[in-house]
C-alpha cells in the first residue's frame, strides 16, 4: 500500500501508545515497529483498522518502536505501519476477543522511494485470546456458521463441556449459568422451583450476537456476582458500509423419523425467519444494527410415558368415572414455541470516547414447557415471556494514564405459567404422571438495573482499576397453588376406586414482592513483571440487602418454639480477593500459560427468599392415605385430611453462596489462529440452602424390617405407603417447616482438552474433552419440590451424613466436536456436523413414587435397602453391577449411572453463489441423527406387594414391608428427547 492508499482511510481516530489489559469488554492491541535486524523504528505511524467497521485508530511508535490501542470493540482488524525509508507492512487478520491483548512483531525493510508496493502478511498469534482453565470463548464463525437448534444463545452451551446446559454448569445446579451482555450482568426472571433451561432463552436470541464467552474463574475483579458460570454475549456491531442479511428455515411433516414414536402421528411444521441491517448514520462516527426473528417451532415428541399394558384401562377408567380425556398423555404430542425478537446497536466514537448502546426485545410463548432436562410434563400447560433488555456502554482514552468504562444495564422480564386444570397424578408405574406440578403454577417478574464504573490508571509496568457499582433488582415472584396437589394409585382399578394417597396444598401465598439493591466496589492491579509476564491482584467487595420487613411474622410459631420465621439479616458483607498470573513464551506468543485462584460469590437464591415470604403460615396442607375422593375436584370437597400450615425460615449464620476457585492451565498456538488448550479447574462452593424439616418428630416412631427410621405411623394403600396425616408431626398446627440452612456444599474438579481452528481455509474445528468429578450434600434433582429436598435420614446413618456423595449432576466424561469442511475454499461446498456425547446421569436405587416408607412427607427420597435374599434381586445385580457393592445396606446415594448419550447434527450447505448479482446461500440440516435417548429411567428397586399388608411387631414395634423385586429396574419409562429430522435454509446477503 502507498501513501495514497493510506491517505485514503478516512477520518482516523488518534489513540494513545498504552494497551491496557485489564477492560472486560474490550480488547487491545500492542506490540513493536522493527527492521529485518530487530532495530527499533522510531516514530512510525501504525494504522489499525476495524474490517466490520471501517472505523481506523491511529498511533505513532516511540523511539523504541513500541505502540499501543486500548478499549477496542471486540472484532476482527487490520494493522498497517509505515516509515520514510522502508516498505509499509499490513498485518491482517487480528482477532480481537474481550479482555485479550493481541502483542504484534512489525517487520519492516528498507527501501528506496518511492515506495509503491506493501508487504502483507497474516497475523500469527492464534493463543491471544486463549484464557485456559478461565475463559472459553465462541467467535463469530462459531455463532454464524453452527447447527444450533433452537437459535438461543445458550446453546453455545453445547460447545464447552464442563457445562451442562443452563441448569447446572461445573456440576452446579443452585447456581446456573447467569446471563452478561457486553459485560453488564442481567437478572432473568426465575421460577423459584423450577430449573431455568430454555426459560433464559428468551432475553438472548443469537441474532444478535457475534461472540459469546463461558466464563469459570476470571482473574479480573469486575466479574462477579456468579459461583458457578457466566455466558456473557458480545452484541453485533454496526458496519461501515449499508448491508443487509436475510435468512429463513422450513422443517415438517413428513421429514421427521424417531425410532421410539411416530413424530408424524400428528401434522407439524417449524418455520424460522428473520435477519439484520447495518450501515453508518456519520461515517467513521456513528454506526448502527437492527434486526429481528419470528420462530414458530413444532417439535414432536414421544408420549409422555412409555406405552404400558394398562393405559386403555387408565384412559377408559378417567373418562368414564370422572369426565376427563387424558389420551393425549398416551399419544406422540406437539410441543409449540412461538418467538419474536428484535433488536437494536448503535456505535459512536467521538475522538478519544467511545458511546456503544443496544437494546433487545423478546416475547414468546410455549406449550408444555420444558420445566427440565426430563421435566414432569403437563399437556395443556402454558408459559409466556417477555423480554426488554438493554445496556449502555461508555468508554473514554483520557489520556496515556487514564482510562475510564462506564455500564448501565437495564432488563425487565416475566414468566406467566397457566395450566390445564388436572392436578398432578401417579398411577402405578414411574412414568406414568399426569396433570399439573402444583408448584409450576404463578406469575413471576423481574427488574434489574445497574450502573459500573472503572477507571483505569496506567504507571509504566503497572497499572491499577478502581471502581465500583450500584445494582437494584425488583422481584414479584407470585405462586398459585389453588388446590392443586399430589396424588398417587396403585392401578387403574385403585384409581377408578379413589384409593390412593393425596397431599393438597390450599391457601393464598402472599406474592413475594421485594427490591433490594446491592453495592459493589473494587481495586485491581496487574504488574508486567516482565515482557512476557503479567501478574494480577484484587479485591472484591460486594454488599447485599435482604428484605427482612417483606417476612410476616408467625406469633403462633414463634411462642411453641422459640423460633422466628422473620429472623434474617439485613445486610451481607462479601469480600473476595483474587490473583492470577499469565505468561507468554515464544516468538510470536506461541505459548500461554495461566494460573489464578479467589472467591466468587453469588447473590442470595431469590427463590429462598420468595420462600420465606409467601411461606410464612398461610398456606395448608392436606393430607390423606386409603380414601382419597373428591380426585376430580379438589377444590369443592377437599380431599385429604388437614395437617397444618407451612412455613419457611432460615437458619443460622446464613449467608450468600460463595465458591473458592482454582485454575492452571497452559494453550499452543497451531498454525496461524489455532490453539490448543489443557486445563484443570477445582471449585469448592459452600453456603448453598439446604433444607431440613424441624416440625419432623424428635426421633422415629418405628423402624423397618432393615432398621430404616419410620416417622409417623404408616398405612398402605395398595402399593403405596404413607404416614397417617398429622402423626410425623412435632407440633400440631403446621406441616413442613423448612429450616433453609447455610450449610450446602458442592465441590468440583475437572480437566479439560480444546482443540480450536476457528477459521481456517478448508476446516473449521472445536473439539473438547472434559473429566470431571462433582460431590455435594444436596437433595435437590433436576425437577424436586421441598420435600424431594430432605434428607431420608435426618439423624444421620451410621454417624454419617446419607446426603454428603456423588452428586446428581456428576457427569464424568463430555465430549463436544463441532467441524466443517470447505473443499473448494471458503465460497462454495461445506459440510458441517456437531456431535456432543456426555455420561449417563447417576441416581440412587428407591421405589416408585406413593411410596413414601419412612413416613417424613416426601414420596421420592428413599433409598432401597440391597437385600439379595429377596426373589428376582439377585438377577438384577447381575445385570446392575453396581448394586453388588450394595448388597447388605442402604444403597449410597447415586450408586448406579443411566447409559450415556450422544447426539450428531449435519449440514450441507451450498454457497455463497450469486444469483441475480446477490450472494446466496443454501442448506440442508439433518437433526439429531443418532437421536438421543434422553429418558426417565425406573429407579425403582422394589415394588410394594399391593395384595399383602403391613405387619407390625407388637413388643419392637417394626413394621414390615412387602416388598418385590422390579425386574423394570434402570429402564426407560418415559423419553424425552426428539426425533430424527430434516431442515431446510436460505440466506441472502446484500
Amino acid at each position: 500500500m502507498n501513501r495514497t492508499i493510506l491517505l485514503a482511510l478516512a477520518a482516523v481516530t488518534a489513540g494513545p501508545s498504552v494497551a491496557s489489559g485489564q477492560s472486560i469488554t474490550s480488547g487491545s492491541v500492542t506490540g513493536r515497529v522493527v527492521t529485518v535486524a530487530a532495530e527499533p523504528v522510531g516514530d512510525a505511524l501504525v494504522y489499525l483498522r476495524d474490517v466490520a467497521g471501517g472505523r481506523t485508530y491511529r498511533a505513532e511508535a516511540n523511539s523504541d518502536g513500541i505502540f499501543g490501542f486500548a478499549l477496542l470493540p471486540p472484532g476482527e482488524y487490520d494493522l498497517v505501519a509505515e516509515q520514510l525509508g522502508y516498505t509499509p507492512n499490513n498485518t491482517a487478520g487480528i482477532l480481537i476477543t474481550a479482555g485479550a491483548q493481541a502483542r504484534v512483531t512489525i517487520v519492516l525493510e528498507e527501501a528506496e522511494p518511492p515506495v509503491t508496493t506493501i508487504d502483507s502478511v497474516p497475523f500469527i498469534g492464534g493463543s491471544v485470546a486463549a484464557q485456559p482453565g478461565v475463559e472459553r470463548t465462541i467467535p463469530s464463525v462459531g455463532l454464524d456458521r453452527s447447527i444450533w437448534h433452537d437459535r438461543t444463545l445458550f446453546e453455545v452451551t453445547r460447545l464447552v463441556t464442563p457445562s451442562d446446559g443452563p441448569t447446572a454448569y461445573e456440576g452446579l445446579n443452585e447456581a446456573p449459568l447467569r446471563l452478561a451482555i457486553e459485560g453488564t450482568p442481567l437478572g432473568i426472571a426465575r421460577h423459584p422451583v423450577l430449573p431455568q433451561t430454555t426459560l433464559l432463552a428468551g432475553a438472548v436470541p443469537t441474532l444478535g450476537f457475534t461472540q459469546a464467552s463461558l466464563l469459570a474463574a476470571p482473574t479480573d475483579i469486575e466479574w462477579g456476582w456468579f459461583a458457578g458460570g457466566l455466558l456473557n454475549g458480545v452484541p453485533r456491531r454496526g458496519s461501515s458500509d449499508f448491508s443487509i442479511s436475510l435468512f429463513g428455515d422450513w422443517a415438517g411433516s413428513p421429514l421427521t423419523s424417531s425410532k421410539n414414536f411416530d413424530p408424524n402421528a400428528q401434522d407439524h411444521r417449524s418455520v424460522r425467519a428473520g435477519g439484520f441491517f447495518s450501515g453508518s448514520i456519520v461515517p467513521d462516527t456513528l454506526q448502527f444494527v437492527a434486526g429481528g426473528e419470528y420462530q414458530k417451532i413444532q417439535t414432536p415428541l414421544p408420549s409422555v410415558w412409555v406405552p404400558t399394558p394398562g393405559d386403555s384401562a387408565l384412559v377408559a377408567v378417567a373418562a368414564d368415572s370422572f369426565g376427563v380425556n387424558i389420551t393425549p398423555y398416551v399419544e406422540p404430542r406437539i410441543r409449540e414455541r412461538e418467538v419474536t425478537t428484535g433488536f437494536v446497536r448503535f456505535d459512536s466514537q467521538l475522538d478519544q470516547h467511545g458511546i456503544y448502546l443496544w437494546s433487545s426485545f423478546t416475547q414468546f410463548e410455549e406449550t408444555e414447557p420444558a420445566t427440565g432436562q426430563l421435566g414432569v410434563v403437563g399437556l395443556g400447560t402454558r408459559v409466556k415471556g417477555r423480554d426488554i433488555t438493554g445496556g449502555l456502554s461508555a468508554v473514554s482514552r483520557l489520556s496515556r494514564v487514564f482510562q475510564n468504562e462506564l455500564r448501565l444495564g437495564f432488563a425487565s422480564t416475566s414468566r406467566d405459567f397457566n395450566d390445564n386444570d388436572i392436578t398432578s397424578t401417579w398411577v402405578g408405574g414411574a412414568g406414568v404422571r399426569f396433570g399439573t406440578d402444583a408448584g409450576q403454577l404463578g406469575d413471576f417478574r423481574r427488574t434489574h438495573f445497574s450502573v459500573n464504573d472503572a477507571l483505569q490508571l496506567a504507571f509504566g509496568a503497572i497499572r491499577f482499576k478502581i471502581g465500583g457499582g450500584i445494582t437494584f433488582a425488583s422481584h414479584n415472584l407470585s405462586t398459585e397453588y389453588g388446590a392443586m396437589g399430589e396424588y398417587a394409585f396403585t392401578d387403574p382399578d385403585y384409581y377408578g376406586r379413589e384409593q390412593g394417597s393425596v397431599m393438597v396444598v390450599t391457601g393464598s401465598p402472599l406474592p413475594a414482592i421485594w427490591s433490594k439493591p446491592q453495592y459493589t466496589g473494587l481495586l485491581q492491579m496487574m504488574w508486567s513483571a516482565g515482557p512476557r509476564v503479567d501478574l494480577t491482584f484484587g479485591v472484591r467487595w460486594d454488599g447485599e440487602s435482604l428484605p427482612n420487613e417483606q417476612v410476616v411474622p408467625n406469633t403462633e410459631w414463634e411462642a411453641l418454639t422459640g423460633l422466628a420465621n422473620d429472623s434474617l439479616p439485613s445486610f451481607l458483607n462479601k469480600w473476595s480477593p483474587r490473583i492470577g498470573f499469565r505468561w507468554r513464551y515464544g516468538a510470536n506468543d506461541d505459548w500461554v500459560v495461566q494460573g489464578n485462584g479467589g472467591i466468587y460469590y453469588d447473590e442470595v437464591d431469590p427463590g429462598v427468599l420468595a420462600e420465606l415470604i409467601s411461606e410464612s403460615g398461610r398456606t395448608v396442607v392436606r393430607r390423606g392415605i386409603g380414601d382419597v375422593s373428591e380426585w376430580i375436584d379438589p377444590s369443592g370437597s377437599l380431599a385429604g385430611e388437614e395437617v397444618g400450615a407451612r412455613l419457611a425460615l432460615l437458619g443460622p449464620n446464613f449467608q450468600a453462596p460463595r465458591s473458592s476457585k482454582f485454575s492452571f492451565g497452559l494453550a499452543r498456538r497451531i498454525g496461524t489462529r489455532g490453539v490448543i488448550e489443557i486445563a484443570g479447574n477445582y471449585r469448592h462452593t459452600e453456603f448453598l440452602a439446604r433444607r431440613q424439616d424441624v416440625n419432623i418428630l424428635n426421633g422415629p416412631a418405628g423402624v423397618d424390617q432393615y432398621g430404616r427410621p419410620i416417622y409417623g405411623n404408616l398405612s398402605k394403600s395398595g402399593s403405596v405407603l404413607a404416614a397417617d396425616p398429622g402423626t410425623n408431626r412435632r407440633f400440631a398446627g403446621f406441616e413442613l417447616v423448612s429450616a433453609l440452612n447455610a450449610d450446602g456444599e458442592s465441590e468440583y474438579w475437572g480437566a479439560t482438552a480444546r482443540l480450536d481452528i476457528p477459521a481456517g481455509r478448508f476446516l473449521s474445528l472445536l473439539a473438547s474433552y472434559t473429566y470431571s468429578q462433582t460431590k455435594d450434600n444436596l437433595l435437590s434433582d433436576i425437577q424436586a419440590g421441598p420435600y424431594e429436598e430432605l434428607t431420608p435420614f435426618p439423624d444421620s446413618l451410621s454417624g454419617r451424613d446419607w446426603a454428603k456423595g456423588l452428586s446428581t449432576f456428576d457427569v464424568p466424561h463430555r465430549v463436544a466436536v463441532g467441524a466443517e469442511i470447505q473443499p473448494l475454499g471458503r465460497a462454495g461446498f461445506s459440510v458441517a456436523a456437531l456431535f456432543r456425547y456426555q455420561s449417563g446421569r447417576p441416581f440412587t436405587p428407591g421405589f416408585r413414587y406413593g411410596v413414601d416408607i419412612n413416613g417424613d412427607g416426601s414420596s421420592g427420597n428413599d433409598p432401597a435397602f440391597v437385600d439379595d435374599g429377596i426373589d428376582g434381586i439377585p438377577e438384577i445385580i447381575a445385570r446392575w453391577p453396581c448394586l453388588r457393592s450394595q448388597v447388605g445396606r442402604f444403597a449410597e446415594r447415586n450408586a448406579c449411572r443411566q447409559p450415556g448419550t450422544n447426539s450428531l447434527d449435519l449440514r450441507v450447505g451450498l454457497g455463497p453463489i450469486r444469483i441475480a448479482s446477490y450472494p446466496i446461500e443454501l442448506w440442508i440440516e439433518a437433526l439429531n441423527v443418532t437421536e438421543t435417548d434422553a429418558a426417565i429411567h425406573d429407579n425403582a428397586l422394589y415394588l410394594v406387594d399391593p395384595n399383602t399388608p403391613l405387619t407390625q411387631d407388637a413388643q419392637t414395634g417394626q413394621v414390615t414391608v412387602p416388598l418385590l423385586a422390579n425386574d423394570n429396574f434402570g429402564n426407560p419409562v418415559a423419553y424425552r428427547g426428539r426425533g430424527r429430522s430434516w431442515r431446510f435454509g436460505l440466506r441472502v446477503n446484500y
